[in-house]
Parts: C-alpha cells; sequence; structure tokens
C-alpha cells in the first residue's frame, strides 16, 4: 500500500458530511466482486473506503431480509475497510475509534448493525 498523508481534521469532518450522499460501489458482476474490493482498498481513499463499507451494510441488510449471511469475502474486505477508515479519521480528528464508527454508519443509513 503506499505511503500518504492523513486526511485532516477538516477534510474528515468533511468526508463524514457527505457520507450520506455517497454511492454504493458498482457491483454488477458478482466474480468480480472481490477485484473491486481490492481496487478499492489499494487506492487508499477515504471516499473509497466509506463506499466499500456502505456496500457491505447494505448487502447484509438484504442478506437478513432474505434469512442469509454475507460471505466470507464481504466480511473481510468491510473490515479491513473499517479498520482503514476508522483508524485514520479518529487519528485526523483526534476521536475514539468507536466514536467514529457510530458517526460514519448514522452517515451511511445503517445505524450499528
Amino acid at each position: 500500500m503506499a505511503m500518504r498523508k492523513i486526511i485532516s481534521n477538516e477534510e474528515g469532518n468533511d468526508l463524514l458530511d457527505e457520507l450520506s450522499g455517497i454511492d454504493v460501489l458498482d457491483v454488477d458482476n458478482e466474480k468480480k466482486r472481490e477485484e473491486i474490493y481490492k481496487e478499492t482498498l489499494h487506492q487508499c481513499q477515504c471516499i473509497g473506503w466509506a463506499k466499500m463499507i456502505k456496500t457491505i451494510y447494505y448487502r447484509k441488510q438484504e442478506k437478513a431480509n432474505q434469512g442469509k449471511k454475507i460471505t466470507a469475502t464481504d466480511t473481510k474486505y468491510l473490515k479491513m475497510a473499517e479498520d482503514y477508515l476508522y483508524h485514520e479519521l479518529s487519528i485526523s480528528m483526534q476521536l475514539e475509534t468507536i466514536s467514529v464508527k457510530e458517526r460514519v454508519l448514522n452517515e451511511i443509513g445503517v445505524g450499528s448493525i
């Protein structure tokens, strides 16, 4: 993964304010889902990680409504995206990671599932 500067406090707040309006990742082929997740992670962009989190949480809700669970691939990449985003925001905004997670999940409209 490439090194880059951590976003500023202001950029972190701006990102959190924009989360409700971000789109989910466009995955039209299930066989390419993992490839899309990998590419998104390796772009090292907070907005991409947020999109992935939103995508997988929406998928999780959809699967739960069908009485199913998300795949191991979804679980693996959700954890990585959450770790990257929540840690970066917690450092830049000087907040506890759990506070960042709660705010992100509320902003993307999934609460704390």
